[in-house]
């Protein structure tokens, strides 16, 4: 018992993670040969060796298939075609092929040469390619045993696919059929979504076709295909657009395809018969007959008509224009300014055949249509809503009731030291029969009037907003950011610069810090000094009152008025700030008064701690540090200017000193010296004499005997 236990516990978990298929070996070559339902496009052909990879899951993930070769349609080759038709050709040891379709038991099989499949109006085949040796009963029943290999068709195309060219009109809208949900099998491994544009109008409750026509209790033909589709009337993606976008497919490659439609809008208008009060909707609509009032006063009211409500929105409001939508019959909700497109049935009839719809079918042009005309009982108030603090009524003045928004003292306690408000506007209605059936009339306005807010500059005129008009608005309120403070009101806005008198109050919000609030500011270095300093106003919300300096029982402080002249506080040199013009020590205290706009009071607070000092402190001594070479420079080239010139001084009179010592002793010794000299030259020069005398004598014996001769 226990083990078949374990062993069904683990098929479960088997069956709850999914069958695995590896597809890498193809089993075959297959080329795909790609024509449209309609017009004459040249033929496309794809192959599936040398394409890309996939991983897909079917059949509500139960089988995954791994390493799928992806064939990519350009879509782009075949506009206005009305869709596809794909046939295969190819040789494979195993003789069938089968695609996953919304008709039948959900698997249509057949053998290779046999193959169609299409994505068209009427449904669409596109996705997985199973080859398999055997007819696999259904999808139901199918296993990964049955798949010996596949391969996966996607759709692409630049922006959205235009299946078809329609012809409508923008007063009057015409009305064409769009995919619905079962016009492709869910299981085929492709996510598909209504365009935003259909979804936010119809949500879940999307009628087909076929529910349209059994509303009207007209008994007609209908081929199995309309349930595929869903009626739109011909309507721009974008004010001024010439595409209708209907869907949107999601391939398992993760890239959307769209489809849709190209529209000429050159249609002929269809007649206004006029305006139609709201209880004669509500009675009209009921019986799903709307009459058509003609130019001859003739009422025509033998058949039925399908009926559409277009809505003028500000959704995609841009600077273009306004964006029409519609809603389905009968209208759950009440709207001003709308239209109602009032389609004979015997135009439906005749667009299908026992195939589905006609090729070339035109779309359809509205019977007549009619506006609502204005209920002057009915009133809109531009109210003010906001979540994440408290908000209360306050009398301001003599006749302004203000919504005042407070932050509380607590609310940036904790990290990361802010408060993240929601605050906007909505539009809300009163009057005769929006107290009867509040969830009608709840959006009466809501598509014509745009709520939003902007800031006014004060009490004194609560009519100019300046700055930028915003709608709801998530902020994130820092303790010391206090640009979103002050006093906005709610506005109304309509297309263009229209003057109306259905909005009967816009509220007028004020954003305030709790009175007495204490901010702390965090002490840091700027400029290479300390932040003691206050801003000297908060544009539209506050102004600095007073400013103080405190440290234990010491206390200097100075009004705004008196700031110009006092010898502890000044401007700075933008003008911006006060601040105090001396050097911050340990532990001071600056405080900054503020009074606001509004008669409250809050402070703003900077204590001086150790950490900022001994910052303050290594800069000083940073300071002293680089330029101690040019004060040694400065300082001490004099000293040793001086202390060179005593040396030199020094070394000049050791120098004489010597000189006079030597000179002193070569004086003794020449002194000694000249005294032989002097003796000695005596005696040589007694010598000389006599030695020239004998040499005169010589000379002159010689000079008489030369005579004699």
């Amino acid at each position: 018992m226990k083990i078949n236990f374990i062993l069904f516990l683990l098929y479960k978990i088997f069956q709850l993670s999914g069958a695995v298929k590896d597809c890498s070996n193809i089993e075959g070559t297959f080329t795909l040969t790609v024509q449209g339902r309609i017009g004459d496009h040249s033929k496309q052909q794809y192959k599936t060796s040398g394409t890309s990879r996939i991983n897909v899951k079917i059949k509500d993930d139960e089988i995954e298939l791994k390493n799928v070769a992806n064939i990519d349609i350009d879509m782009d080759q075949f506009k206005y075609s009305e869709g596809i038709i794909i046939s295969i050709t190819g040789k494979s040891r195993y003789k069938y092929l089968s695609v996953i379709t919304p008709n039948g038991n959900g698997l249509k099989t057949k053998e290779i040469k046999n193959l169609q499949i299409y994505c068209t109006f009427d449904y669409c085949e596109i996705g997985p390619v199973l080859i398999s040796e055997t007819v696999p009963s259904g999808l139901t029943s199918l296993n990964e045993n049955d798949i010996k290999s596949a391969f996966f068709i996607s759709l692409k195309s630049k922006g959205t696919y235009t299946s078809k060219k329609y012809i409508t009109n923008d007063v009057s809208p015409y009305l064409a059929e769009c995919p619905n949900y079962n016009w492709m099998n869910k299981n085929n491994g492709i996510k598909f979504e209504f365009y935003k544009f259909i979804n936010d109008i119809y949500g879940s409750e999307v009628p087909s076709v076929e529910d349209w026509i059994k509303n009207t209790k007209d008994n007609i033909n209908k081929p199995l295909m309309i349930r595929r589709n869903i009626f739109t009337p011909l309507i721009p993606d974008k004010h001024g657009g010439n595409i209708q976008t209907c869907s949107q497919m999601r391939m398992p490659n993760n890239r959307y395809f769209y489809w849709g439609y190209e529209l000429d809008n050159s249609g002929k208008a269809s007649s206004k018969s006029g305006d139609i009060a709201n209880t004669e909707i509500s009675k009209d609509f009921q019986k799903y007959k709307l009459l058509c009032l003609w130019s001859s006063g003739k009422i025509e009211n033998s058949q039925s008509y399908l009926h559409f409500l277009i809505v003028e929105t500000h959704d995609d409001y841009d600077e273009g224009g306004r964006v029409a939508y519609y809603l389905n019959n009968p209208p759950k909700r009440y709207h001003y300014k709308s239209r109602f497109l009032a389609f004979h049935i015997d135009d439906i009839k005749h667009r299908y055949n026992d195939k589905g719809l006609k090729q070339d079918a035109a779309a359809i042009q509205p019977k007549c249509f009619y506006e609502v005309d204005n209920d002057p009982n009915i009133f809109a108030n531009v109210s003010f809503y906001g979540l994440g603090s408290n908000y209360r009524t306050k009398r301001m003045g003599e006749d302004i009731d203000v919504i005042l928004f407070e932050i509380k003292k607590n609310d940036f306690n904790k990290y990361p030291h802010e408060k993240e408000i929601t605050i906007g506007c909505n539009v809300i209605n009163e009057g005769k029969y929006v107290n009867i059936k509040r969830d009608v009339f709840k959006n009466y306005y809501a598509n014509y009037i745009s709520p939003k807010f902007g800031r006014l500059e004060g009490l004194k005129d609560t009519k100019k907003v300046i700055g930028k008009k915003i709608k709801k608005n998530n902020i994130k309120m820092k303790e010391l950011d206090f640009s979103h403070y002050g006093l906005y009101k709610c506005i109304g806005e309509v297309p263009g610069d229209q003057q109306t008198n259905m909005i009967k109050n816009e509220d007028i919000f004020l954003i305030l810090p709790e009175n007495g609030f204490k901010f702390k500011r965090k002490a840091i270095v700027e400029d290479q000094k300390g932040n003691a300093y206050c801003y000297i106003k908060y544009e539209h919300f506050a102004k600095l009152k007073e400013i103080k300096m405190s440290n234990k029982d010491k206390v200097v402080s100075s009004k705004m008025e008196n700031l110009l002249h006092h010898d502890y506080f000044g401007f700075a040199s933008d003008k911006s700030k006060a601040e105090f013009k001396h050097e911050v020590k340990l532990n001071d205290i600056l405080t900054c008064m503020y009074h606001t706009n509004y008669n409250t009071n809050f402070t703003i607070v900077t204590v001086f701690d150790q950490q900022v000092i001994e910052q303050l402190n290594s800069i000083k001594l940073s300071h002293f540090t680089d330029k101690w070479p040019f004060i040694v420079a400065a300082v001490g080239a004099p000293i040793l200017l001086i202390i060179a010139a005593v040396i030199a001084f020094s070394i000049v009179r050791k120098r004489r000193r010597r000189r006079r010592k030597t000179s002193m002793a070569r004086s003794s010794s020449n002194f000694s010296k000249s005294r032989l000299t002097t003796k000695s030259g005596t005696g040589k020069s007694k010598s000389n004499k006599l030695s020239t005398s004998r040499s005169n004598k010589s000379k002159l014996s010689t000079k008489v005997s030369k005579n004699i001769q």
